[in-house]
């Protein structure tokens, strides 16, 4: 009776935490959340009012709607991301300007969300340099966000997951290697610029979400309770 209680409580606890980042190739699903994210590639090089203009029925972008910035910081988190620094202004979560060493993590999200610097050296844009294989450039979007403060009109803030690692075009060899860095407000976009390495985090509710429900107190203490009475009994 105690085992088949506990495992009903362990089946109940790992309902109610378990969260994942699914790639699913032009979406990634944040099963934390219950948000579905839209690759940034998808967008970049369009400006804000022109993405807006295509959320309605029968546009491009159907469905979808700018990110919050404390949207973007759960998606963050949610990879399992921990902020390196915590001195961040206006109470937001990264602003992690320069991670020293070679972050797997950053790059993971990058080219989870999408690499809009790879996007933007794919084009010959820049002749010297592009993205190394082994590394990764950048996820830049737009949010639904002021920059740092909403009276600035016609601005709209930026977040940004960059590694840019870059080699050589010509002989293929490393280049430079920046510092990886998180920020949720990293610049601001005005709200009509098409910018050629900037995408914009454009999020909808995933209509498969089931939002998990809060443990009460008493579960736990119940959950204490029972492993106490196991172990008294395993010891007669």
């Amino acid at each position: 009776m105690i085992k088949k209680a506990l495992a009903l409580i362990g089946l109940i606890l790992s309902i109610s935490t378990n969260a994942a980042i699914i790639d699913l190739g032009s979406v990634t699903r944040d099963t934390g959340s219950g948000l579905d994210w839209l690759d940034l590639t998808e967008t970049v090089g369009i400006s804000y009012n022109s993405v807006t203009s295509e959320f309605g029925e029968g546009g491009l972008f159907e469905g979808y709607r700018y990110a919050t910035a404390a949207e973007f910081d759960q998606l963050v988190t949610n990879f399992g991301y921990a902020p390196a620094n915590s001195d961040c202004n206006l109470g937001y979560k990264y602003c992690d300007t320069a991670i020293t060493g070679d972050s797997f993590l950053v790059e993971h999200m990058i080219k989870t969300l999408g690499d809009v610097g790879k996007y933007w050296y794919s084009l010959g844009i820049d002749l010297n340099n592009r993205v190394s294989s082994q590394g990764a450039g950048w996820a830049a979007g737009m949010l639904d966000q002021y920059y740092q403060d909403p009276a600035t009109a016609g601005y709209i803030s930026t977040a940004r997951i960059s590694d840019k690692e870059l080699v050589s075009r010509y002989n293929f060899q490393p280049t430079v290697d920046y510092d990886d860095f998180v920020v949720t407000l990293n610049s601001q976009a005005t709200l009509t610029t098409r910018y050629a390495a900037v995408g914009s985090f454009l999020v909808k509710d995933n209509e498969f979400y089931i939002a998990p429900v809060p443990i009460p107190s008493a579960i736990w203490l119940f959950s204490s309770a029972l492993i106490g009475l196991a172990g008294i009994k395993r010891k007669k």
